[in-house]
């Protein structure tokens, strides 16, 4: 969608993340401008479960952002396998990380659980932070060029409609991993192309969660289904909040 992803090694021989943005983007000024300001507020971030940028550039043709390397895989890869109490544990380390950045100005607009990965000792961090407004603006296009941008299975129906976003965005985001990880199943039907996946978001009412996950606590699963409420006025109005609940 935005870049490439590759391994190096710095200078001190650490092994470090390199992302780069995408040539098609280094020609939109708007684009640059808005790289340049997001990595310099990453780079200022230094929080546990928020993936640390290390360094960034614009120069010589190229705009790339250095991060630490985080070994530990992602939250795609383990899902299946995870206890509903380390699920949990989990959505709280993301949301803490999620507010930090948010509380800087930077929503995600992008979260799923390839976003989210581990550290080499299995701590939780969020990665690819402001990524979709550095490619699309403020705006909210749910395409550019043909292409969608974000995960349409993750994605809040006013992003869906492209209006502005808004942290509970986000919550609707963590909600629907949530709801994935300890039902096994998405909320919405995946099936079809990227625009009916998303359209189920807007035109349809999630699944309720206690009924295909009938051995989780209902207080969880009423957090679940209010963060996935198709009005952002209804969800909880912040990570905090909703990690709170």
């Amino acid at each position: 969608m935005w870049g490439v992803v590759s391994e190096a090694v710095a200078s001190d021989g650490r092994r470090v993340a390199v992302k780069e943005l995408h040539a098609s983007l280094l020609g939109d000024p708007a684009a640059r401008a808005r790289f340049g300001t997001i990595a310099a507020l990453l780079k200022s971030i230094d929080h546990p479960h928020v993936v640390r940028v290390l360094d960034y550039a614009d120069t010589a043709g190229r705009c790339v952002l250095v991060l630490d390397l985080a070994e530990g895989g992602t939250l795609r890869e383990r899902a299946e396998s995870i206890a509903p109490e380390t699920a949990v544990a989990v959505m709280l380390a993301v949301a803490r990380g999620v507010e930090r950045v948010a509380r800087g100005g930077v929503l995600h607009r992008d979260l799923k659980p390839e976003n989210v990965l581990f550290t080499g000792a299995g701590v939780p961090v969020v990665s690819d932070f402001g990524m979709a407004e550095v490619v699309s603006g403020r705006g909210t296009l749910a395409t550019r060029d043909g292409a969608v941008l974000g995960a349409p299975a993750y994605m809040a129906p006013e992003l869906v409609r492209s209006e502005e976003p808004g942290p509970e965005t986000d919550v609707y985001a963590m909600a629907t991993m949530l709801y994935e990880l300890l039902a096994g199943r998405l909320p919405f039907s995946t099936e079809g192309d990227a625009l009916a996946v998303m359209g189920s978001h807007v035109r349809e009412v999630p699944d309720d969660f206690l009924t295909v996950a009938p051995d989780v606590a209902p207080a969880i699963g009423g957090v679940v289904m209010r963060g996935l409420d198709p009005d952002p006025l209804v969800r909880y109005r912040s990570a905090d909040e909703f990690g709170a609940a």
